[in-house]
């Protein structure tokens, strides 16, 4: 789900309208790094730890901690983005068709269906849901109320807002383990409980988390100074036109998401990751 935002979602909000685009990305950012640190100080447990009888399944073996819920923490804030603006735009809902009941009904049976199908694969309780959902959407509001804010902030600004993501991140793990609370303890937790070791992947460990963010925010500075000072206007081309554009661009991330090398190396694939999200933005920025 976190994947098509990336690949999906973000690209297609920002040929309809780069302001909300953005706005949607930054919620994602937001909710992505915020999730990876409320996990490292929650430390919950996964269910799949916890009771061996559970059925598994490739997307089962998550590495991090399970609370909150990144799926429904994600999910809530991107859709919950997106579910204020359509209702609170009268003008974009009315382009869509939409009401606020439909609106708002959408964007809960959206997170009922990623709420359950997180529990049924044995990733998450349902605490852990309900809690990702409320994180989720608290992001969203606040995404939203500062956005104006948030969208004038120069590309340097988002550089230093990466390295901030990345220290903070290093310095909230190097306090909880001087506290004793091994924050990577949930790795060999992973580890020991999932039956099939190729169900491991090295991007659901909590620090590619953390590049991915910092790599995002990086991006989305560089794209938005790419645009301001060389980009069209999607909306000006025929619709062909513009089609093909939007498709382009989802190739392209649908490559960088699924299709780049892999690498023995961990650090390897952290400092893959922050080149790989820098990326993703300025294509969608760059090419819409």
């Amino acid at each position: 789900m976190l994947s098509n935002s990336y690949v999906v979602v973000f690209p297609v909000t920002y040929a309809m309208d780069k302001r909300v685009g953005l706005m949607v990305f930054r919620a994602l950012i937001f909710a992505d790094y915020l999730n990876l640190l409320f996990k490292w100080i929650l430390n919950g447990d996964r269910p799949y730890w916890m009771d061996a009888t559970l059925r598994q399944f490739p997307v089962t073996c998550e590495t991090g901690p399970g609370s909150p819920s990144g799926h429904a923490m994600g999910t809530s804030a991107v859709w919950g983005t997106l579910a204020r603006h359509l209702s609170g735009d009268s003008t974009a809902a009315l382009r869509f068709g939409c009401t606020p009941i439909l609106i708002w009904s959408t964007f809960g049976a959206m997170l009922s269906m990623v709420g359950l199908s997180r529990m049924y694969v044995a990733c998450h309780y349902l605490y852990q849901v309900i809690t990702g959902v409320i994180c989720g959407v608290v992001t969203a509001k606040y995404t939203a109320d500062y956005n104006t804010v948030l969208h004038a902030l120069s590309h340097q600004t988002h550089v230093v807002a990466a390295v901030g993501i990345l220290a903070t991140g290093l310095l909230t793990h190097a306090v909880l383990e001087h506290l004793g609370a091994d924050p990577s303890l949930s790795l060999a937790k992973a580890q020991s409980a999932c039956r099939e070791s190729s169900w491991l992947h090295v991007d659901t460990t909590p620090f590619f988390v953390l590049f991915r963010s910092a790599g995002a925010i990086v991006g989305l500075g560089i794209g938005k100074t790419l645009d301001t000072a060389y980009g069209g206007d999607i909306a000006s081309y025929d619709a062909p036109r513009r089609a093909a554009r939007l498709l382009l661009v989802i190739f392209i991330l649908y490559l960088l998401e699924y299709h780049m090398p892999t690498f023995d190396s961990e650090h390897t694939t952290y400092a893959t990751s922050v080149v790989t999200y820098a990326a993703k933005p300025i294509v969608v920025c760059a090419l819409l």
